[in-house]
């Protein structure tokens, strides 16, 4: 089980749906492959002490056929990789969009709005999305900020041109299931922050423009 906004727990949050057989990304209820272990903890990776734990607790997520289940990022790190990529990133201004990709409880989108970002958090979780637009609106922020109650797949094919920053907390295997689409952002000279884990292939390592505890800045 995962916690809630609301110290409750629950199953945990499909906030990317696995793409079909075959497919870039399908909508349905296609499941990730029962043939397929989750990926083994690294620590040394920079994981939080809560996202070490929900996935531990015997990976109850990936028995769903989840690939992206709510863990929330740290505080900290959200604010170091905010403004670090503010002050090193080429071409980042206040005009710049950033997205975050299954937002969970807004905390990433809500901080980039306090730092002059204008904000859009993709989230399928109704509950979480709720939770996350009164916390906009609590902290004054609402008005540079929207959330999308959609599958992050879809809007990585409609908006990809809008997205200044996109950022990512996902297991190694969910980043595979999008790194084409990545590797197309990347190339236009769209900023790509990872926490928790760094994107899955190795051609990446070249293209890390900064590393923090437990987040990774790609840029050009």
């Amino acid at each position: 089980t995962l916690a809630q906004p609301d110290g409750k727990t629950d199953e945990p949050t499909d906030r990317m749906k696995a793409p079909e057989a075959g497919g870039a990304g399908g909508r349905g209820e296609a499941k990730a492959e029962s043939s397929t272990p989750p990926p083994a903890l690294d620590e040394s990776a920079g994981m939080t002490q809560e996202a070490t734990a929900s996935i531990a607790d015997g990976a109850g997520f990936w028995k769903h056929g989840l690939l992206a289940p709510y863990v929330p990022s740290g505080k900290e790190d959200i604010k170091e990789a905010l403004e670090w990529a503010k002050t090193h990133c080429k071409g980042v201004n206040e005009k710049t969009k950033l997205f975050d990709l299954g937002s969970g409880d807004g905390r990433v989108v809500i901080e980039a709005a306090q730092k002059g970002f204008y904000s859009v958090g993709v989230e399928l979780d109704g509950k979480l999305m709720d939770h996350a637009k009164q916390q906009a609106k609590a902290k004054g922020v609402a008005d540079r900020v929207t959330f999308l109650q959609q599958d992050f797949l879809e809007v990585l094919e409609s908006q990809s041109k809008e997205m200044g920053i996109v950022v990512v907390y996902l297991l190694s295997a969910a980043l595979r299931k999008i790194d084409t689409k990545l590797d197309v952002l990347w190339k236009n000279g769209q900023i790509i922050i990872s926490f928790g884990w760094p994107l899955a292939y190795n051609y990446w390592a070249e293209r890390l423009k900064f590393k923090g505890k437990n987040f990774f800045i790609y840029a050009k």
